[in-house]
């Protein structure tokens, strides 16, 4: 449905630029309780999307033309995401500091894939 409220305001030709998690069951840190991650005393919802998936929704929305994935996110971003989350519902000022650190882990990813990927960045055409 959100695709489909997209393509309503996108020209013939326009691009639609989106990033999604993918389908992927596994974590380094966070427990997954029914579809949920849980940390702190928080829960996000997770729900993933295969490459498969995407391309249908895309399609049923009228945004057809030139449907480009590339996948995102691996081990170093993962990790230090996790890890981030973990330390910032103990402690925001030691979040804080860590700031630097986790980006610069993440940064990793850039030259290191390491895993598979855990998101998908998708270009698509109408």
């Amino acid at each position: 449905q959100v695709l489909k409220n997209y393509s309503k305001y996108l020209k013939k030709g326009g691009l639609l630029i989106i990033s999604v998690p993918k389908n992927k069951e596994h974590r380094f840190v966070l427990k997954k309780e029914n579809n949920f991650f849980a940390y702190g005393n928080d829960k996000h919802y997770f729900q993933g999307f295969s490459k498969t998936q995407i391309r249908k929704f895309l399609i049923a929305a009228d945004v057809k033309e030139k449907i480009y994935m590339q996948d995102v996110f691996y081990y170093f971003y993962q990790f230090s995401w996790e890890v981030s989350e973990l330390i910032r519902y103990r402690s925001k000022i030691l979040y804080e500091l860590l700031i630097p650190i986790f980006l610069l882990v993440s940064w990793l990813d850039k030259f290191i894939k390491v895993g598979s990927s855990n998101g998908l960045v998708i270009k698509a055409q109408k």
